[in-house]
Formats: structure tokens, sequence, C-alpha cells
């Protein structure tokens, strides 16, 4: 059959677009590589390991709990961040990272608990590959808000498994950790 149209292009400007396309790419992932590694060294410089017996003795315990075998990760705790987060591709290289703020024991289970859910899904890979598909595709916006609304849900699926079978006072701790977390975001 033949073609209803045919659209007609010459190499020179098939190598002009491919060379932005390039030029976008290297830009876009070579651009959050280095944020990224700035923000990784910018709070770890001054991060402590936790020494405290009770957070340990309690870390220990989450570990156990979510079957996470031979752990090469570390807890610490920096002043460099307002909210806890995991931080790292690779096991030998991730860190929880607590801000330096006390927090109750039973706070510090669901921030464990948490944590070791985006640890055992994995979802440093699952940001870094829709990294790199948002620089594959960085001229379409869609893709921005794909990575965006993806990162989104990873986090409220953690919250969600951390709650399954929570009862109404540690959903409502919960919420509150969450939200004294929000109000210290600057």
């Amino acid at each position: 059959p033949k073609p209803l149209f045919t659209l007609h292009v010459s190499s020179s400007l098939i190598k002009v677009l491919a060379l932005i396309w390039l030029t976008g790419f290297i830009a876009v992932f070579g651009w959050n590589i280095i944020r990224h590694l700035a923000f990784r060294r910018k709070i770890l410089k001054n991060a402590v390991p936790v020494t405290d017996s009770e957070v340990l003795a309690l870390f220990q315990n989450e570990l156990e709990e979510t079957a996470v075998h031979k752990p090469k990760f570390q807890l610490v705790m920096s002043d460099d961040v307002s909210t806890p987060l995991t931080i790292g591709l690779y096991r030998r290289s991730t860190r929880i990272i607590l801000p330096k703020k006390s927090y109750s024991l039973d706070e510090l289970r669901l921030i464990f608990r948490h944590e070791l859910i985006h640890i055992c899904r994995e979802d440093s890979w699952a940001k870094f590959f829709m990294m790199f598909c948002t620089a594959m595709c960085w001229f379409n916006p869609l893709m921005w808000v794909a990575m965006k609304k993806s990162a989104e849900d990873m986090e409220l699926s953690c919250d969600e498994t951390v709650l399954l079978k929570a009862d109404e006072s540690t959903r409502n701790q919960y919420a509150n950790l969450i939200l004294s977390a929000a109000g210290n975001d600057t």
C-alpha cells in the first residue's frame, strides 16, 4: 500500500537535531549527577555515626523485623538535614541520615521502618532510572511531571506500608511526625 504522506528530511537536519538532543541529555543527566553528589557531600560532611545504644538496639530490631540480611549501610546524624532520609545507590554507600533532633523511640521505630522500606524496595535505583529517562526525554514536559509524581508515589507507598497493620494511635503519631518534618523543611 502507498503511504498517505512522506516526510523528507535532510541528513544535515537529522544530525543537528541529534546533536541538540545529545547536548540536552548530557546537560540534564550531568547536572542531576553533579547536584546529587554535591548534596550528598554536603549532608555527609559533618555527619556522625549514631552511638546511642537504645537507638542502635531499636534499629537492629527493625532490621531483623524487615529481614534485612547483612546490612552494609550506616545510621548517621547530620545538622545539614531537617528530615530523616536515605541516600545512596549501593548498600555499602547507603546512609540513613537523621537530623540532630530528639525523637521518641516510637517515632524512631516509624522512621526506621519508612527508610528501610525505601532500601528494601531499592527506591534509589527507581529514582535514578526515572532521572535517566527524564534526561533521555528532556524535551518532553510530561516526563518531568512523571518523574516528580513517581517520587511522590514512592513516598506515599512507603507511608502506606508503614501503616498497614497500625492502630489508630500509631497512625496519628505517624501523621504528626510527617507534619512536623514537613514544617521543618527549609
